[in-house]
């Protein structure tokens, strides 16, 4: 799969976005998403030489797509607030949601391009061709297809077998038991390795989310939420476009889309009539913008976790992010009116 990776060039990066904001539609989580999809897109990006900050960039650009998913609470809050069903919610910035996706999209290659991300790092590049000429590893069909059961299954049981109710959870766990059975390993060996990645990935990625989560906590406990939140209110033009940089702003600091648009949709969107605004547009516009901020944050625990399976720094992914969020958000404050 890496040769026609590394000659579809610095495309796959737009790809690897659009493909994750595919997925996303289906597992609406941002970190259940990132999961399935970053440890199979990762490796294969890392391996057609695309700087590792590049890659995780690639798969958290494409975490907005759980946007259009009726499972995700904002659809279900603003669409409540506005007296609306959730598909007619989902109608109105379905159009609005589908350019945030292109828009990072394009942005992204643009901002990878501008860095050289696509000439890869030579330590990265020379050790894998090390490891190549050290070891008699052959490559497997079968076992390279096995990553790809949960995402199988997410997509058939989700838009042609919807009476069956299949979670991130159980995709994996399924996914977990054929590796075992095509691996052909010990029960007992399996069992051990299985527990300890999931304990490796606990004790790298949860204890700086946790890290992140006191920082959100410190900002609101400051004061300094709730004055953002009072000024919104205060002035009608500030309202109109604080509903799209005010959420912006808000989760990048936050690291977590929901807090910020929750936060906002709770205090300024029932006021919507006196900006001259109707409910549901301000509480997508704010929920939209959001997404936007968390996809920009470096403290975000997606950001952390994509960024963890690239080993890169998250400051450095959310430097590729941060430029085309903001673009899609000016865009949302100009049409989503």
């Amino acid at each position: 799969m890496t040769r026609p990776i590394r000659n579809v060039g610095l495309l796959m990066i737009p790809i690897t976005s659009l493909l994750t904001f595919g997925i996303n539609i289906a597992i609406p989580s941002a970190a259940g998403v990132g999961a399935v999809v970053g440890t199979t897109m990762i490796p294969l990006l890392l391996r057609a030489g695309f700087k590792p900050a590049a890659a995780a960039a690639a798969v958290l650009m494409g975490t907005t797509g759980s946007l259009l998913s009726p499972g995700l609470s904002h659809n279900a809050y603003v669409s409540d607030m506005a007296h609306m069903t959730i598909m007619e919610l989902i109608s109105y910035h379905g159009k609005f949601s589908l350019m945030i996706g292109v828009v990072g999209a394009i942005g992204l290659f643009i901002v990878c391009w501008l860095l050289g991300d696509n000439k890869g790092e030579k330590t990265s590049v020379q050790a894998l061709e090390q490891q190549e000429a050290t070891t008699d590893f052959k490559p497997s069909p079968i076992k390279a297809l096995v990553p790809l059961i949960p995402i199988v299954l997410m997509l058939v049981f989700t838009f042609w077998v919807p009476t069956v109710k299949m979670g991130v959870a159980q995709a994996m766990v399924i996914g977990t038991i054929v590796c075992l059975l095509v691996s052909f390993k010990k029960p007992q060996q399996f069992s051990k390795e299985f527990f300890k990645g999931m304990g490796d990935s606990y004790g790298a990625i949860m204890g700086i989310i946790i890290a992140a989560g006191v920082l959100a906590a410190g900002l609101t406990a400051s004061g300094l939420i709730k004055g953002l939140i009072s000024v919104m209110v205060q002035s009608n033009e500030i309202a109109q476009w604080g509903g799209s940089i005010g959420p912006f702003v808000l989760s990048v600091l936050m690291g977590s889309g929901d807090a910020g648009a929750m936060a906002f949709n709770s205090a300024v969107t029932p006021h919507a009539a006196e900006f001259g605004m109707n409910i549901h547009s301000l509480g997508s516009l704010a929920f939209l913008a959001g997404a936007a901020g968390r996809t920009a944050s470096p403290i975000a625990g997606i950001t952390i976790l994509v960024a963890g399976l690239a080993k890169a720094n998250p400051f450095d992914v959310a430097k590729r992010t941060f430029v085309p969020m903001i673009v899609a958000v000016v865009l949302l404050a100009i049409f989503m009116r």
